[in-house]
């Protein structure tokens, strides 16, 4: 600024750079200097379209990561909520005297349809939840289980628990008598009834295999 343009353009210095800037603007020469090291040069639009981009991304990443960490929190939440409801769910069945319920009882004589027919027809027709079919078909007498049989049922359930702590107790041997194959009932066999009971009631298998025998000879 403080010295004569027309001065200052006839520098051998000044010459000499105007010579570079143009050597280095060059289009074959930048080629060259990309080539030999490892870079890419771009003009200043290039790059700021680029940084905008590498922004706008940088955004996008910590908004899917806060979205990412909000969802497995609800996940989270909801697997506690789960947990205390599977807890809390034999209690809930025991109050609406779910065990109560006759499968082969008669609902309707005349049209000989059974407690458990009533029920399928109900979620098959009408889509309706099993536990409210089952509550529908009870509001019949003839489909909700006498204290007689509810008597009768609970000490064959005492008897099958303790034959299945016997087997348990010696299961290494015990288990050579179990049969996968064999029907547990008619459209069951032990193998299935013993992934119902896994599945169900998270009962390990050797349990639900013991428990088997002991609802059914025919598993042994």
């Amino acid at each position: 600024l403080f010295l004569d343009h027309h001065f200052l353009i006839k520098l051998p210095t000044a010459r000499n750079l105007r010579r570079a800037m143009s050597l280095v603007n060059d289009r074959e020469t930048i080629l060259n200097m990309e080539e030999s090291s490892g870079l890419k040069f771009m003009d200043m639009d290039e790059y700021n379209t680029n940084m905008d981009y590498i922004n706008s991304v940088t955004k996008k990443k910590a908004l899917g990561k806060t979205i990412m960490e909000q969802a497995l929190a609800d996940i989270k939440k909801m697997e506690e909520e789960t947990e205390q409801y599977r807890q809390e769910k034999p209690k809930l069945d025991a109050s609406l005297d779910l065990d109560k319920f006759c499968h082969m009882c008669m609902w309707s004589k005349s049209q000989e349809i059974t407690c458990a027919n009533r029920v399928k027809a109900l979620m098959e027709t009408y889509d309706t939840p099993r536990r409210t079919a089952i509550l529908s078909a009870m509001r019949k007498d003839s489909c909700r289980k006498s204290d007689k049989v509810l008597a009768k049922e609970g000490k064959q359930k005492h008897q099958i628990q303790v034959m299945e702590e016997e087997l348990m107790k010696n299961w290494a041997e015990n288990k050579k008598d179990y049969c996968g194959q064999c029907l547990w009932e008619e459209r069951m066999t032990c193998d299935q009834r013993v992934s119902f009971l896994n599945t169900r009631y998270n009962l390990p298998f050797d349990r639900g295999k013991a428990t088997a025998m002991a609802e059914s000879k025919r598993c042994t």
